[in-house]
């Protein structure tokens, strides 16, 4: 029985000391929650209008102003798009001005960058200007770049108040 039990124990012995592995294995993972990053360039800009912009009976347009670069960072971890809506903080504007934005599809970057909604006219209920965005980032070079068109329907209204109107910029989806 003791010839038994010290051949165990050798046995034992042998597999512990040369059965040991030289290598291990260890696993990793990265868990990135869902994030959406939104940036505009200029928070302001301002239209001056003066008086002689009116011609009597002749819609008051002002076209292809600039407004800025929107840049966004996206990540989807479910998969599903995402998308960018524009819309105006005051809706009594509306009466007598309508203005529209036009967002261009960023030319560069990385990942699923979305498409344009091409010339929107915006309202106090937000409207999409960029969809289909998945995982993906613009960078800080480029980022989509957005003019507006501005038409003053009534210009007496326009005559003797200066307007401060925001646009809100919302990142929405997932």
């Amino acid at each position: 029985m003791r010839q038994l039990l010290a051949g165990l124990f050798v046995v034992i012995m042998v597999t512990v000391l040369f059965g040991s592995q030289n290598t291990a294995t260890q696993q990793i993972r990265v868990i990135v929650d869902s994030v959406a990053l939104l940036e505009v360039s200029r928070t302001t800009f301002a239209l001056e209008i003066t008086e002689g912009a009116f011609v009597e009976g002749e819609r008051a347009v002002f076209d292809n102003i600039e407004g800025g670069t929107i840049w966004y960072t996206s990540v989807s971890t479910n998969g599903k798009s995402r998308s960018i809506t524009a819309s105006l903080s005051d809706p009594t504007i509306l009466d007598f001005v309508e203005t529209a934005i036009e967002v261009r599809s960023p030319e560069s970057g990385v990942g699923e960058l979305g498409h344009s909604s091409g010339r929107v006219i915006l309202s106090d209920v937000p409207k999409v200007i960029l969809s289909n965005i998945g995982t993906g980032w613009t960078g800080r070079a480029q980022g989509a770049t957005f003019i507006y068109d501005v038409e003053v329907r009534s210009p007496e209204k326009l005559a003797s108040m200066a307007m401060i109107v925001d646009v809100i910029f919302t990142f929405s989806g997932e």
